[in-house]
């Protein structure tokens, strides 16, 4: 009898380290929630709120490491060397043509949208 568990895309993940992660995120959400908390404000989730913005992210880091888990192995070692590449010339880039923020030329800025090339 063979098991399902694993064909499954959560084959080789290590469990704890998916817990922990869980738990940190969780405590950090409530964290944002109990500094930013206004009793004053008629609606709870109201998307108005640093909390309800903060769980929009959450959620799609959430989707994201669901996507990440689904690409097979053999992706990552056909894009690794072109993605690194990519990334040296976006922070090139950003020291050539992007916007200073508190001293730091180190921005792309699309509208009212920032990006910032480091963090990838």
């Amino acid at each position: 009898m063979t098991s399902n568990r694993s064909n499954g895309i959560f084959y080789g993940v290590d469990l704890v380290t998916v817990i922990l992660y869980v738990l940190i995120v969780i405590a950090g959400w409530l964290s944002i929630t109990s500094a930013s908390y206004d009793e004053t404000s008629p609606a709870l989730f109201s998307f108005s709120h640093f909390y309800m913005k903060q769980l929009v992210w959450v959620g799609v880091a959430w989707a994201v490491a669901v996507v990440v888990l689904l690409l097979d192995e053999r992706f990552y070692h056909m894009y690794a060397y072109p993605a690194y590449f990519v990334g040296l010339a976006m922070l090139v880039a950003a020291l050539l043509f992007g916007r200073e923020v508190n001293g730091a030329k180190a921005w792309f800025e699309f509208g009212s949208f920032r990006v910032q090339p480091v963090e990838f």
